[in-house]
C-alpha cells in the first residue's frame, strides 16, 4: 500500500485507506509537542486531528508518499512518518470494542498486529486458530 501525504489531505482520509489494508489497527495522528506516550486516549486523538489537514498536525511542512508493507514494523512505520513527513504518528490495534497503543509491541510487524487484533476481537473466551 501506498499513502500519499500532502499538506490539504484530511487525516481521516489517510486513516481510511491504512484501515482499508489493516481493519485491526488504526493511525493515531497527534499535535506536535502532544505527550502521546503517557497514556492519551484514542477518543482524544480523533476528536482533535480526524478532521484536520496533514499540515495542521506536521511540525515541518513536507509532502509525498509512503510505501507500507505488512513485514514493516510499528516501530518502523512509526519512524517513516516522523522522519518523512515530520508527523506525530501512533498505531493502535483493536481489542474487542477498544483501541490499545501498541507501544509494547512497536517491534511487531503490520501484518502480525493485524492478526492479534483479529484474534483477540473476534475471540469469545477461546482460541481463535488463525490457519484456518
Amino acid at each position: 500500500m501506498t499513502l500519499e501525504i500532502k499538506p490539504e489531505r484530511k487525516i481521516s482520509e489517510i486513516q481510511e485507506q491504512f484501515n482499508t489494508t489493516y481493519p485491526f489497527l488504526m493511525l493515531g495522528f497527534f499535535v506536535p509537542g502532544q505527550n502521546t506516550r503517557a497514556g492519551n486516549s484514542v477518543a482524544e486523538s480523533e476528536a482533535i486531528l480526524g478532521a484536520r489537514t496533514v499540515a495542521d498536525c506536521q511540525k515541518k511542512a513536507a509532502a509525498g508518499k509512503i510505501d507500507i508493507n505488512s513485514t514493516m514494523t510499528v516501530a518502523e512505520l512509526e519512524k517513516n512518518f516522523s522522519e518523512k513527513f515530520h508527523l506525530q504518528a501512533l498505531v493502535f490495534r483493536k481489542a474487542g470494542n477498544h483501541w490499545l497503543q501498541t507501544t509494547m509491541t512497536n517491534n511487531w510487524t503490520l501484518f502480525k498486529q493485524n492478526e492479534h487484533g483479529r484474534e483477540i476481537t473476534n475471540s469469545s473466551g477461546h482460541f481463535t486458530d488463525l490457519r484456518n
